[in-house]
């Protein structure tokens, strides 16, 4: 039977675990995903989000575990994404004298995707406040309308995606799940890098506030004060400045020329002490890809390098620079290598990329067909160069 869990006096989780959830947004997802919803009891109760509609029977028997859904006062709608939002029509019929609490935008957007249900609305202003709840705006954290809830007896902050991940553990607390950090690093680079003002905004609302647990929407509940401080000092470490002496080398070909190159710059830039991830773009499974953007946020060097296949770059190379747009590389050190056969092209459509994503470029290098010796030192000599380059940032 599906049981609520409760997670502090008053309040108890009744989401979703979604075992088999393997993509979410572009993030991997291994091993699955959850949907949060929160009940709060009280002499009003309140139901924070709902879960996505398939889900609905799950969410449904967590609720009936705790309170006859009939009794809910309220229905507070923090983000209107249908991961969130998906059952509100289906609980409001169960509870039929709820409102749903929201902000104004947040109307707008759920009354254009339920256009045909009726939803007795209550919007809310930023800061403003319902018996123990208080409300705090968060746009573009990760929509324009998105909110974060603030429960001020118990210090619960219902964060919504705001330090969130994706990993199904029936636990449901961060401090019970190894290596957490590594999920919500790779949630952050996905969701979050391309809104880093946003978030810096979000978190000084919050920063006054006594946080005793943070409960989002996704992924593991944070009771710990140790872990809820790492949590807040890694999202403006990664929204202010999360280079560390690290390189990131990745390449894509099809007779091995390329790969030849990236390895010889990779030992370059090891031999000076660079922590340097290389990727092979052929073929990278999804979650390579998620863990390729946490590194790329991470690097303060990138080295990328193709074949030119038929005058332009090899087409996974492609989505890799549409992938590195959204961590706002701007300031990165770039380097572009490449070998090609009876015409280039690679090596410069990558460089006028990078160009206009705002990097600082050092010389490019090719090699023509096979690459010699000689070619293959002097990419060696090029990874030590941009290790130096590192090492003076």
């Amino acid at each position: 039977m599906k049981k609520a869990i409760k997670i502090s006096d008053s309040v108890y989780w009744v989401g979703a675990l979604d075992w088999s959830l393997r993509n979410f947004h572009g993030i991997a997802t291994p091993e699955g995903g959850t949907y949060n919803a929160y009940l709060i009891i009280g002499e009003e109760n309140f139901l924070i989000d709902t879960v996505k509609p398939e889900f609905f029977n799950e969410h449904l028997k967590r609720i009936t575990s705790v309170v006859n859904p009939s009794k809910i006062s309220y229905v507070i709608s923090n983000h209107s994404e249908i991961d969130h939002s998906g059952s509100i029509p289906e609980i409001l019929k169960l509870a039929d004298k709820a409102k749903l609490i929201t902000t104004e935008k947040g109307k707008e957007y759920l009354s254009r995707i339920f256009f045909n249900v009726n939803i007795p609305f209550l919007t809310v202003r930023d800061g403003e406040e319902i018996g123990d709840l208080k409300f705090i705006d968060a746009p573009m954290l990760h929509w324009p309308e998105t909110m974060m809830t603030y429960m001020k007896s118990e210090g619960i902050l219902f964060s919504c995606d705001l330090f969130g991940a994706q990993i199904a553990d029936s636990r449901m607390f961060a401090e019970l799940i190894p290596n957490i950090m590594d999920y919500v690093k790779r949630y952050y680079a996905f969701i979050f890098r391309p809104f880093t003002h946003a978030v810096l905004n979000g978190i000084k609302k919050i920063e006054n506030l006594k946080i005793n647990m943070i409960a989002p929407s996704h992924g593991p509940i944070w009771r710990t004060q140790t872990q809820i401080k790492e949590l807040m000092e890694n999202y403006v470490k990664w929204s202010v400045n999360p280079e560390k002496e690290k390189a990131v080398v990745l390449y894509a070909g099809i007779w091995g020329e390329t790969r030849k190159m990236a390895e010889a710059i990779a030992d370059g830039l090891s031999s000076l002490n660079i922590e340097t991830k290389i990727y092979d773009l052929t073929d990278l499974t999804l979650i390579q890809w998620s863990d390729l953007m946490a590194d790329l946020m991470e690097a303060k060097a990138l080295a990328i390098g193709s074949n030119t296949l038929i005058g332009q770059m090899f087409p996974t190379v492609k989505v890799a620079l549409q992938l590195l747009k959204y961590i706002n590389p701007k300031g990165k050190i770039g380097f572009v290598f490449g070998s090609y056969g009876w015409v280039g092209g690679a090596v410069k459509a990558i460089e006028n990329e990078l160009k206009n994503m705002g990097l600082n470029l050092i010389e490019s290098f090719e090699a023509q067909f096979t690459p010699n010796e000689n070619d293959i030192k002097k990419c060696f000599m090029l990874g030590e160069e941009l290790a130096k380059k590192i090492k003076e940032v």
